[in-house]
């Protein structure tokens, strides 16, 4: 379908630095051997790292679960040379069922990668235009309710650029708690969204999973299609992606890893997987489930093969917009600088669960870090990613 690129695996979940879209690509294709056609994972030998690397990494986590008592966490990292994958802790706390490194999860806000990627396939084929504003592609009844529907484009919603606001209001909440079995649709939701005030004025970033929801009915509306037929067709079929799925909206054979919630905010954990939670689940804004080394598999297709995107569509995910110190968002992506070079990625949380992708071309690393607890008041995986990083690469600072 697109072009091959010699380019090597990405992601995060963090924010990125301005405007280095070109600069990543540069750095990606000086790593990269010539024949990157391929999409399946790194050997699992010869070994990543020294024994006492993986005894370090593993301890990590086990404390963490011990520590900070929460179900579970997953550590998975690769390179070019292979990988090493680590969990501690339980999949299912009811039934003590020990959590794997290739077990699934809800990712969250990961989604954006997936549905950036599908308005691009798009845009190459001539069937969107990103920069014509989004009245043109939404519902009348939906475009008619935002007044800024003639003006914001869909590049501004794949940004965050559009100025909207969240719909995760008080009064969102409340109707969520009211009725927690409820499957609600990206329409639905928007009833939420149409009469706040904007954020932010339209062009400057303001993070809004509005956005995504918007995005999921403009390529709904352009194929015809349920989003689940369309990630599907356009992005798990080609890739190989077989642990991957939009939650409620398909089967999904064998299930996940059940995720826990202070729900009633008692200070009690509780299992938020079971079908009486649902707070927008299998939706444009956070609805993918999937596992460590599908998201692998993905990064691999979208940079390092025809499969996803031509080059000069990754290169506009790429390009970046100021979202202060020095970081950036691109299309459904974000930049950062740190300690040990640039990074690229995103951050993912959903009910029952948070995760971190990123990937440091500088090392040729990709790292994905989740745990089966959505408070943010817990250990974040961004934190123990750190950690592990720090355990692998060491101190920059120390040198």
């Amino acid at each position: 379908m697109k072009q091959g690129l010699a380019v090597a695996t990405l992601i995060i979940v963090l924010i990125g630095a301005g405007c280095r879209g070109d600069e990543m690509i540069k750095t990606l294709n000086e790593q990269t051997a010539p024949d990157r056609a391929s999409t399946t994972l790194p050997p699992e030998n010869p070994r990543l790292f020294a024994p006492d690397i993986e005894r370090q990494l593993q301890r990590l986590l086990s404390e963490k679960v011990a520590q900070d008592d929460f179900p579970g966490v997953v550590f998975y990292i690769a390179t070019s040379d292979g990988m090493w994958m680590g969990a501690a802790g339980e999949a299912n706390r009811e039934s003590k069922v020990v959590l794997k490194p290739t077990d699934r999860f809800r990712i969250g806000n990961l989604t954006n990668i997936f549905m950036a990627v599908l308005c691009l396939q798009l845009a190459e084929e001539g069937l969107l235009d990103l920069d014509v504003p989004i009245e043109n592609y939404l519902p009348p009844e939906v475009s008619d309710r935002f007044p800024t529907s003639d003006r914001i484009s869909t590049r501004q919603l794949l940004s965050h650029r559009s100025g909207l606001a969240d719909f995760n209001t008080d009064e969102f909440q409340q109707m969520v708690r009211a009725t927690p079995d409820r499957d609600w649709t990206a329409q639905e939701i928007l009833e939420y969204a149409y009469d706040l005030n904007p954020a932010t004025v339209r062009g400057a970033f303001s993070y809004a999973n509005t956005n995504y929801l918007l995005a999921q009915l403009i390529i709904e509306g352009i194929t015809g299609k349920p989003l689940a037929e369309v990630l599907r067709q356009r992005i798990q079929t080609p890739a190989g992606l077989t642990n991957t799925f939009l939650e409620l909206r398909e089967p999904i054979p064998g299930g996940f890893t059940q995720g826990y919630q202070d729900w009633h905010e008692d200070d009690t954990l509780e299992n938020v997987t079971q079908a009486n939670f649902n707070n927008g689940l299998g939706l444009g804004d956070r609805g993918i489930v999937s596992n460590a080394p599908d998201l692998v598999r993905f990064f691999q297709a979208l940079t390092n093969s025809d499969k996803l995107l031509y080059q000069w569509s990754l290169e506009q995910m790429l390009e970046t917009v100021p979202i202060g110190m020095g970081d950036g968002y691109g299309l459904g992506i974000t930049h950062l600088d740190t300690r040990w070079g640039e990074a690229w990625g995103h951050t993912g949380r959903a009910l029952g669960f948070q995760a971190t992708l990123l990937y440091l071309p500088a090392h040729d690393m990709t790292v994905v870090v989740w745990m089966n607890v959505g408070d943010r008041k817990r250990t974040t995986p961004l934190s123990i990613a750190q950690e592990g990083l720090n355990i692998i690469l060491g101190d920059p600072e120390f040198r």
